[in-house]
């Protein structure tokens, strides 16, 4: 499954970089929010009801999502999805959503917010990307619950979010794993959901060309987002660091695993990857503008191939069209030889991986034959 940079043949192939595969500055974009945010305490002067019965819990923060019509009070989740509550909560504490819209109203499926004014012209674009970790969640698209778009799904943006108004099953499946990021649910207000999911809905010239059938005949303004109780953006940003110290040991353990069961030491390169060599080949060494045949197995650190040519057929690529780690593991093996190359995210697909393919800021290990090196022509 190599993919191409013009993305030719994008169904089929995954090796091949789409272009920048680079994973960016997200410790301190966090280390900002919590500096931003004072991570002693954000306080309102009263406690509703619904929170009297427990003390502030930094892992479950709450919001009031203030609509033209009624108020939503969400509890989010920083325990199983601490990354995307920090990414959210920073559009929040920089305004971003107020005066937005729920642009996109489906009343069986979402209400979707957070990128178009009341005159339906797009606001700039959430003023930083996610950092590193951002996307890692267990939580599920149930009616009720909150969920960020990522990416390129987005429109306006990867600080879009929904509300889904139904159980979305499908939007669990593995195919859009990553794509839509649940981080909390409803826990007053749930009439105001079903109250905006049943508004009249027309098409808008400013809005998907004037096709779809979605936006609210009269707006339905985000008047603002306000935070309810306390929030410790500190103590979440350990819960994220927490989850990648927990990457990094389970990447930690399948290198010990690999030196094991093949009797050699890894080798770390001045350019991030690592690499053990199986066999040393007899052949010229690769050139970086050479084209390769090759086979190879993609696998993650917990062991599951993404992709393997080894039950197929070898692969025939120009090595300037890999990604980068990929293309630096192979530069120093000879023609007829074999290793396993180890390479950082930075490397390969960094924060964006490959939607239910290849997790965000996933360590890859690929185990490579180079069986010919051909001139490029």
């Amino acid at each position: 499954m190599i993919r191409f940079r013009a993305l030719a043949c994008m169904t089929t192939v995954l090796v091949a970089c789409v272009g920048g595969c680079h994973a960016g500055g997200g410790d301190s974009q966090q280390a900002e929010i919590a500096q931003r945010t004072n991570p002693a305490a954000v306080k309102v002067s009263s406690k509703p009801k619904f929170m009297a019965s427990r003390t502030d819990d930094p892992l479950h923060p709450k919001i009031k999502i203030e609509t033209t019509l009624g108020d939503m009070v969400f509890e989010l989740d920083a325990q199983r999805a601490p990354g995307t509550v920090l990414y959210f909560m920073q559009n929040v504490f920089d305004k971003h959503y107020d005066g937005t819209v729920f642009h996109r109203v489906m009343k069986d499926t979402v209400i979707q917010a957070g990128t178009y004014t009341a005159k339906m012209v797009e606001k700039p674009k959430a003023s930083r990307p996610p950092g590193k970790g951002m996307w890692n969640s267990p939580l599920t698209n149930k009616r009720g619950t909150i969920a960020l778009l990522r990416g390129s799904l987005s429109g306006g943006g990867v600080g879009e979010f929904f509300i889904n108004v139904a159980d979305n099953a499908r939007l669990d499946e593995p195919r859009n794993k990553g794509l839509f990021a649940p981080f909390g649910k409803v826990v007053d207000g749930q009439e105001v959901i079903d109250r905006i999911r049943n508004v009249p809905v027309s098409t808008h010239p400013q809005y998907a060309a004037g096709k779809a059938d979605v936006v609210p005949v009269d707006p339905v303004i985000i008047k603002s987002i306000q935070v309810l109780g306390s929030f410790n953006a500190a103590h979440i940003q350990s819960v994220v660091q927490e989850q990648i110290e927990a990457r990094k040991h389970a990447v930690e353990i399948k290198i010990a695993e690999l030196e094991q069961q093949t009797g050699r030491k890894i080798v770390t390169a001045e350019s991030g990857i690592q690499y053990i060599d199986l066999r040393i080949g007899n052949g010229p060494p690769v050139l970086i503008t050479d084209t390769v045949m090759f086979n190879y197995e993609g696998s993650l650190a917990d062991g599951s191939v993404f992709e393997s040519t080894f039950v197929s057929e070898p692969k025939v690529l120009p090595l300037s069209g890999l990604i980068e780690g990929l293309r630096e593991g192979i530069l120093t093996i000879n023609e007829g030889g074999s290793r396993f190359v180890i390479v950082p995210p930075e490397l390969g697909y960094g924060e964006a991986g490959i939607p239910a393919i290849i997790p965000p800021d996933a360590t890859l290990f690929y185990r490579i034959e180079l069986l010919e090196i051909r001139p490029t022509p």
